[in-house]
């Protein structure tokens, strides 16, 4: 089994920006709570929390489903005849290999993993993504080798 790994400059990035979108909502809640006048919180206190957590939510929950998916990670389970896809320990998707023609490593901006070209299957829209029938976000580099060791065992197989 290959397994997803999240790089730590895609961790640090997303904390980073994380917290740049949630500091504001911190100001507001310190600000308005501490120094507001009870008449405008009566009227603005409500809105100014939410506005303040939906900053701090807004800027955080993707940082912790990043950590989320380092706890349980991704797996691609390849044999000589399937190639199954695991997202949060469950079946996701079911690809006989004979239907895969390629696999490519793929980087963009923050985005990483292996981009398939299938032949004809039915896969869900979900995992197509930059063109490719299959993409599978956040396998490093070693899981494509890997995945074309198991691709070539396959194909000598079929001879």
């Amino acid at each position: 089994m290959i397994n997803s790994k999240i790089s730590s400059l895609l961790k640090k990035r997303r904390l980073l920006r994380g917290s740049l979108i949630a500091t504001p909502g911190i100001l507001v809640l310190l600000i308005v709570g501490s120094f507001a006048p009870l008449a405008i919180l009566e009227r603005f206190g409500i809105l100014s929390f939410c506005v303040g957590i939906f900053l701090i939510s807004l800027g955080l929950i993707p940082y912790r489903r990043l950590c989320q998916l380092e706890l349980k990670p991704h797996y691609i389970d390849a044999d000589a005849s399937n190639l199954k896809v695991l997202l949060h320990q469950r079946y996701a998707l079911d690809i006989p290999m004979q239907l895969i023609t390629a696999c490519e490593w793929i980087e963009k901006k923050e985005i990483y993993g292996i981009g398939l070209h299938v032949k004809t299957a039915e896969i869900p829209k979900r995992f197509s993504r930059f063109g490719y029938a299959c993409f599978l976000p956040f396998f490093k580099r070693d899981a494509l080798d890997k995945l074309n060791e198991c691709l070539a065992q396959q194909c000598r197989a079929s001879e």
